[in-house]
């Protein structure tokens, strides 16, 4: 099927970057993403156009993020609710500790590695969400970043300080999150059975 649709040159690029599951953001420090962000906005109907002949749908949220819809086969069997937990689960502590630690965490609020170990040790209410000693919880910390980071939540901005910066993304999470409510013992409930598979693979 021929698509008579007026492309960027940078489609194949944009594809790569949003089939890995990640985000387009308009506030993307990074300037090979910001360019790629600006051609989604500027072709985003021949995009989403060329993209829905695979079954792809390129998602647009308010001019802020673009995104594929999900790619991957869902079990049928389970409620969408059960699906988007899964999905969801492993960032659900994390967002919630820079929430509670910031009181509001949104696109473009910036945090350094260390202040977030530190609010957590030092605060209770946070350390309690871990129930771990001092270095596991730095390790565990250091983990939901680099997952953050790798599914284009947040962006390192500074290498020396170790600062990072919440990009448009987030809202993504932040809706989903508000929609639901979770106490911490039904979390994890759900963390435990998610990850319980994981030491097989």
């Amino acid at each position: 099927m021929k698509l008579d649709v007026d492309l960027p040159d940078l489609t194949s690029e944009i594809f790569d970057t949003l089939s890995e599951g990640k985000f387009l953001c308009k506030n993307h420090p990074n300037r090979r993403y910001e360019r790629l962000y600006d051609k989604c906005l500027e072709y985003y109907e021949s995009l989403k156009q060329y993209f829905s002949v695979i079954d792809i749908d390129l998602i647009n949220e308010d001019d802020e993020y673009f995104y594929f819809g999900d790619l991957k086969i869902v079990d049928t069997d389970n409620s969408e609710i059960n699906l988007k937990l899964k999905e969801f689960v492993n960032y659900i502590r994390f967002y919630s500790i820079l929430v509670e630690s910031y009181e509001y965490f949104g696109a473009g609020d910036s945090f350094t590695r260390a202040d977030v170990e530190q609010k957590v040790i030092a605060n209770i209410a946070l350390r309690s969400k871990y129930k771990k000693d001092d270095k596991t919880i730095r390790q565990e910390i250091e983990r939901e970043i680099k997952l953050f980071v790798k599914n284009g939540y947040i962006y390192k901005i500074d290498e020396k300080s170790d600062k990072y910066v919440a990009l448009a993304s987030i809202a993504r999470l932040k809706d989903f999150i508000g929609s639901i409510k979770i106490e911490d013992e039904i979390f994890e409930e759900l963390e435990e059975i998610v990850h319980s598979g994981d030491d097989n693979e």
